[in-house]
């Protein structure tokens, strides 16, 4: 029985060896690149907390495989590397000086490599931030481990603002895993081509296929059985003998897999002789160790002489390789990278807007009102900013964020990623409130104004009016110029601890000042209006246009913040129904037969206030997912400018919709600009061919510059956008139309991982739409929109005199 067996075996290997020589003497692709490491989400797998500490022991295991293969035969070395720099940092913080010593080794062996940025994120950072990402350890410790790379996976873009930080730093390649769930990549993975950057250096860049697809090269399916957590004990880690097995007969089976798949690959115009892929665990394929056993294949499949020889490398050493063999061949493509997953950031709209908010607290930090920034500012920013960067991580909800929403594990994920805003949000504030009673606690007795934007600020300075202390005040006078103006009082007994808001007015407060007024007694008249433009409304007088002297079309037409919703009929199958589909037309079908559209109502008459400044619109609209919504829109008479609030209460529900908000500018001879990350570009026109155009992340403007001036319509709190109507699914090279008509995207829960399933309750969003008779450049508009955004900072300094001791301790910034 034994000899039988034995022969079986000689034979099955026999003709498994006639089969690959056969097989792989007709395949172009004569080597494989490939390169192990362990896709970092700072989640979705586990708590943060565990992720955090399960990376710094695979740095350890990695670490060991290396070191125990350093001195050994080039065909049995491990190779490992690490996708992202932040877990390097937090294992070198406590690693000792002797482990610390062997990882340099294994950088200098080349069998280690660390990518430049410390993990993938979705686009929601500023320029500010993305400098940050390309700094983000110590300059010594960059030196020590020279990164050569950026590494992005899962999302499907790159933003030109991030990777113009690392050309700063001299990185300029870019390895990028797209997965194509919910996304999709502008071109057929793997692929290659140079990216352009606006002052004209350039970053190769190699689209790689989505991370765990190297274990499907070799495997018919996955070795995943469940998704559990690290802190299961039912489930493991693969161990050698588990997967990728490297007895003769498994690794002839594998060789089958692969010479299939590449056939289908070079049959669908893969052009190279060569191809790189990344190759992952399979304990649940994300957050997974190292596989030191990989080596053992590897030189198994070399040894029995299989063609595409295996060569197993790192990130730097495959396009190391890359480079050599075809940059003088691949093609140059310019643009912004557009990422469809920015949609997910949508799914938590109250986070979100903490987040932005706390940005714009940091910039008014920044300002030089304050006489300079010195070096406790300085780490107080870039700590902020190092939180609103983990922020934009693209793991924002755990893995079974849709099927077990409220268990401790989901809401656990959820409570670690949401700090990450409303810390450096409350920070901010914090900071800012330390600056400014610094400079102004022993100045003269008054009300002082700060305007820390860069641009002047017309509008409203609203006060709690318990700062007053029961003074009976009417006005303010300006202490500059002596010119008073009254205030104003509104009750906000609806609120538990029952307040006044005093305001008053201010035109043109002049940028970067700060402006010193004095309340007073007497009642003073409000002034006339100097203009008053002509507002036209519909039948329940809600403005649907308004046009200033001066203009020669309006600043919007139609309906300002129409609300709607796209709902699934089919729950969680839309992406299967829907989105995967190829074909434009019969896509665009399955959309209109899957996805219900409902506009919101008006359920009453507007109700309008007016005052010798703005003129104030009302209205309640209803709408079947709301428990109520009400927007309000405030018109300038004195400058073409209206600030629009839409405040809602979700009802709650898991089935996946997304809402929208509708805004119409004037047809004219401009098409929109956009910026993300401090970097200008046209949507449809100026990106990456074949990146996502669904919906655009931006800074949070759109500029439409034309011969009769700039159109600019801005978000403060969020940052997704669609063109000419809400886009979902549309996929379109082309752009629309009425690329006059904007569709912001205020919540989307369309995600069944990675994002929150079920977000009700009440939101607030806030919009500014305003008018100059110019073209305005990127950082004109900037300026402004920054300026609206978070309106002039207010201290009341009484005529009494703070303590010394208690002005040094309280105001001390540390």
């Amino acid at each position: 029985m034994k000899q039988i067996c034995c022969l079986f075996i000689g034979l099955f290997t026999t003709v498994n060896l006639v089969y690959s020589q056969n097989q792989q003497d007709e395949l172009p692709i004569k080597t494989i690149e490939l390169v192990h490491h362990t896709h970092t989400d700072i989640g979705y797998t586990d708590n943060p907390i565990i992720v955090n500490d399960l990376h710094k022991r695979y740095i350890d295991i990695a670490l060991d495989a290396i070191m125990a293969t350093i001195d050994g035969p080039e065909d049995q070395k491990f190779y490992w590397t690490a996708e992202a720099i932040e877990p390097v940092y937090a294992w070198w913080q406590e690693a000792s000086p002797e482990r610390r010593a062997l990882f340099l080794k294994a950088l200098k062996s080349k069998q280690l490599d660390v990518n430049a940025l410390p993990f993938t994120i979705v686009p929601f950072t500023n320029e500010r931030q993305n400098n940050v990402m390309a700094n983000w350890i110590p300059e010594r410790l960059w030196k020590q481990l020279n990164p050569t790379f950026g590494l992005m996976n899962d999302v499907n873009g790159f933003s030109r603002s991030l990777a113009l930080s690392l050309l700063d730093k001299n990185i300029n390649r870019i390895w990028l895993s797209i997965n194509l769930e919910w996304g999709g990549s502008p071109f057929k993975q793997p692929y290659a081509f140079w990216w352009k950057m606006p002052d004209g250096r350039k970053s190769l860049v190699w689209l790689n296929t989505p991370y765990w697809i190297g274990y499907e090269l070799f495997n018919e399916g996955v070795w995943v059985r469940g998704w559990e957590q690290a802190s299961s004990t039912q489930f493991r880690l693969p161990r050698k003998g588990d997967i990728l097995t490297a007895d003769d007969s498994s690794v002839y089976k594998a060789h089958e897999v692969c010479v299939k798949t590449l056939q289908k690959l070079v049959k669908e115009g893969y052009p190279f002789d060569f191809i790189a892929y990344s190759i992952t665990n399979q304990w649940r394929i994300d957050n997974d160790g190292p596989m030191p056993h990989l080596v053992d294949f590897v030189n198994k499949w070399n040894k029995l002489g299989l063609k595409p020889a295996i060569h197993l490398t790192t990130v730097s050493g495959a396009l190391d390789f890359i480079e050599k063999r075809i940059g003088n061949v691949i093609p140059t493509y310019e643009g912004e990278f557009t990422d469809g997953w920015s949609f997910g950031g949508s799914a938590a709209p109250r986070e979100m807007a903490a987040a932005r908010m706390a940005d714009n607290y940091i910039h008014a930090v920044k300002s030089p009102i304050w006489g300079g920034n010195d070096s406790i500012i300085n780490r107080n920013v870039y700590e902020m900013d190092k939180e609103l960067c983990l922020f934009a991580e693209h793991t924002f909800a755990a893995n079974q964020s849709a099927n077990r929403p409220y268990d401790f594990y989901n809401q656990g994920h959820i409570a670690e990623k949401n700090i990450l805003a409303y810390r450096p949000y409350e920070k901010a504030k914090w900071v800012l409130a330390q600056r400014t009673r610094n400079l102004l606690t022993n100045e003269s007795e008054g009300l002082y104004i700060i305007n820390t934007g860069e641009t002047p600020y017309t509008g409203w300075i609203m006060l709690n009016a318990d700062c007053f202390r029961g003074l009976p005040f009417k006005s303010v006078i300006n202490t500059e110029n002596n010119k008073k103006a009254p205030l104003f009082f509104e009750d906000n007994s609806g609120y538990m601890f029952p307040t006044e808001t005093a305001k008053f007015w201010v035109e043109q407060l002049p940028a970067s000042k700060i402006t010193r007024f004095m309340p007073g007694l007497d009642s003073i008249p409000a002034e006339k209006a100097i203009t008053m433009p002509d507002i036209k409304t519909n039948n329940n007088g809600w403005p649907v246009s308004a046009q200033w002297k001066g203009m020669d079309k309006p600043l919007f037409v139609g309906e300002m913040a129409g609300f709607s919703s796209l709902e699934s009929k089919v729950g969680r199958e839309l992406q299967s129904k829907c989105w995967t589909e190829t074909n434009a037309e019969l896509r665009a079908k399955k959309v209109k037969e899957n996805t219900k559209e409902l506009w919101a109502t008006a359920i009453e008459k507007t109700k309008v206030t007016e005052s010798a400044y703005s003129i104030i619109y009302e209205q309640k609209v209803a709408h079947p997912r709301l428990n109520w919504a009400v927007r309000k829109l405030e018109i300038w008479k004195n400058e073409p400018r209206t600030q629009i609030t839409f405040k809602i209460d979700r009802i709650s529900s898991n089935n996946p919709e997304i809402f929208y908000l509708t805004f119409a500018m004037p047809k004219t001879d401009a098409f929109p600009t956009v910026s993300n990350g401090g970097v200008e570009f046209m949507p449809y026109k100026g990106q990456i061919p074949g990146s996502s155009t669904d919906q655009f992340a931006i800074d949070g403007w759109v500029n439409y510059a034309s011969k009769a001036g700039s159109w600019v319509w801005s978000s403060r709190d969020m940052p997704n956008i669609s063109f000419g109507s809400q886009q979902f699914a549309v996929k379109s090279a082309t752009p629309p139309a009425n690329m006059n008509i904007i569709a912001a995207m205020i919540y989307n829960n369309l995600w069944h991982v990675n994002y929150q399933d079920n977000y009700p309750g009440e939101m607030t969003f806030q919009f500014d739409l305003f008018w100059k008779n110019k073209g305005l450049y990127k950082n004109e508009v900037s300026k402004i929109v920054q300026t609206y955004y978070l309106p002039p900072t207010i201290m009341v300094n009484p005529a009494t005199r703070e303590n010394p001791i208690i002005y040094k301790r309280m105001n001390a910034i540390k």
